[in-house]
């Protein structure tokens, strides 16, 4: 009778394979915890952390898409939170292509291509040393504004995947804090 070691990738898609509800990673790995000792690796080679921000500007639906969508070289100056740099690098029509560096945590590089979708929207798929990410931006037009809802797809890879269960909060909170300054930039007429 031999015993069979498995790595650590094979107990996650037994346990995966195993979950009634596989897709939910609300709380991260930490549902694993006590089943198996030791360094516990995502199962893919990428760790999701998805997340929602909401936003309110004091403006109307029409100028506020064409603040944020404006994508200027300076706008790192408008908050210090992540961002240190941005150039873009080409604009067609609805286009636009851009390398941003910051911190997030740990130092990255990123290249971003945003498609604009007038009126009320845009996308932007990004790449980096840390993952990839997948980000959809929508205005709505309320009572005292505009609402502006932000959902993130972002993909950790390589070693940052390790803190894919940690990271979600710390993110949201970076996210939350630099679009706060956005708000008030654009308020304040920057």
């Amino acid at each position: 009778m031999g015993v069979q070691l498995l790595s650590d990738k094979r107990v996650c898609q037994v346990l995966l394979s195993r979950d009634p509800d596989p897709l939910d990673f609300l709380h991260g790995l930490s549902r694993f915890r006590g089943r198996r000792r030791g360094l516990f690796l995502p199962p893919a080679n990428s760790a999701c952390v998805l997340f929602r921000v909401t936003k309110r500007f004091r403006a109307s639906l029409a100028d506020v898409y064409a603040w944020c969508t404006e994508f200027r070289d300076s706008d790192p100056e408008l908050s210090r939170v992540r961002l240190r740099s941005r150039k873009v690098i080409r604009r067609e029509g609805d286009l636009i292509e851009m390398e941003e560096t910051g911190i997030m945590a740990f130092p990255f590089v990123a290249r971003f291509l945003v498609r604009l979708q007038p009126p009320d929207g845009w996308e932007a798929d990004g790449q980096s040393n840390m993952g990839h990410t997948h980000n959809t931006y929508r205005l709505f037009s309320d009572t005292e504004g505009t609402r502006l809802e932000m959902t993130f797809d972002v993909h950790l890879t390589g070693p940052y995947r390790l803190f894919a269960p940690f990271a979600r909060g710390f993110i949201v909170r970076k996210t939350s804090r630099e679009w706060d300054d956005y708000v008030r930039a654009m308020q304040s007429g920057r």
